[in-house]
């Protein structure tokens, strides 16, 4: 987090390009602080409370990816455009550098939101011996707490078997795809709105907001789905197809653009399958690697979304100037569409563990 908000304050000072290059590679860097979050939340909380834990965090997370936007409206303003002297120096705060400034504030506030938070130490890997009468009495009056039948069950299976290789290669491929697509929609949707309905920054931002809405929304409603459908990975599908099929909605055979109402409709479906999801992705992940080594894998997981938001921005400005956006959506869909596949055929490996403890009584 001192990384982060440093790397804002100097993305929101330099005039150089290449320093403002090196300033947001930075922040790319500091984002990684997700997946030591996610590590805690797994770790602090119970095996039956972990799914519901880890999907908020996720839906924290997608809600802030897809509200980013938004905040052109705030920094637009005229109130955001004004100086500061400082003895001799000038801090100029207008629409190209308040960003930075808002996110070192959030920093900060995430850094005090940190204060109240306790250490949580790993569980213990304890042998493989019977669990009898003797062991659950003894494992009920730890003083660290949090125990139960199913926590004494998580805790004879630590160190027992192996991580869920293809079950996680299948997340890390599915996180990067969906990533990929979102960012490609979320860096030429601007352009677009621009180019062919001439979408300024306000309305842009206010068209962003409305996306935001539906993500909240989205995310509000998924326990719903929950309710009904208890498989993560069907959801998961599900809501994938829903982000494909959103993708190909903006995507016109006969013209470079489609009609502004379509485009609406487009990006809305899009936000909302990518909201859901994601979050039901990173519940699927953490449960699936059960007692394992939840800190290792969660930065694998984060530093495959901060590859894919570091390289499709650049790469997708150049293919849209080469050759418009029409091809970049049909690709992306067509990216949505294998990972969706992905999931279908790892099936199984996705599955969640359910550990099979014998507990003896003498």
């Amino acid at each position: 987090m001192i990384i982060m908000v440093i790397s804002n304050v100097w993305y929101a000072m330099v005039g150089d390009m290449y320093q403002l290059f090196v300033a947001r590679f930075l922040v790319g860097v500091a984002g990684g602080s997700f997946a030591p979050a996610s590590s805690y939340l797994a770790y602090a909380t119970l095996p039956q409370d972990r799914a519901k834990v880890m999907t908020w965090n996720a839906a924290s997370s997608v809600l802030g990816c897809i509200c980013g936007p938004s905040f052109a409206l705030l920094t637009a303003l005229p109130i955001m455009n004004f100086d500061v002297k400082i003895g001799t120096y000038t801090l100029h705060i207008n629409s190209q550098t308040s960003p930075g400034w808002i996110s070192a504030i959030l920093g900060i506030l995430g850094m005090i939101c940190l204060i109240g938070f306790k250490e949580v130490k790993r569980k213990p890997v304890v042998p493989s011996l019977p669990i009898n009468e003797t062991v659950i009495k003894r494992l009920e009056n730890d003083p660290r707490g949090q125990s139960s039948i199913r926590s004494i069950q998580s805790y004879s299976m630590v160190g027992k078997t192996k991580v869920p290789l293809t079950g996680v290669i299948v997340c890390l491929f599915y996180t990067f795809c969906f990533t990929t697509t979102f960012t490609i929609f979320e860096t030429l949707g601007p352009l677009y709105l621009g180019k062919f309905y001439g979408f300024g920054v306000y309305k842009t931002s206010i068209l962003f907001l409305g996306v935001s809405g539906i993500a909240l929304f989205a995310l509000a409603t998924l326990y719903g789905f929950l309710y009904f459908l208890k498989d993560e990975r069907l959801l998961m599908v599900l809501f994938g197809m829903m982000l494909t099929g959103g993708l190909v909605a903006v995507f016109s055979w006969d013209s470079d653009h489609v009609s502004l109402l379509r485009f609406c409709l487009g990006i809305g479906v899009v936000s909302y399958g990518y909201a859901d999801a994601a979050a039901l992705l990173l519940s699927l992940f953490s449960q699936l690697l059960e007692e394992r080594e939840q800190g290792v894998m969660m930065g694998w997981l984060s530093s495959t979304g901060c590859i894919a938001r570091m390289i499709c921005p650049l790469g997708a400005a150049y293919v849209y100037n080469a050759i418009g956006a029409n091809y970049i959506f049909l690709a992306s869909a067509g990216l949505c569409f294998i990972s969706n596949m992905g999931i279908i055929f790892a099936w199984e490996h996705l599955k969640k563990p359910t550990p099979k403890v014998t507990i003896v009584y003498e």
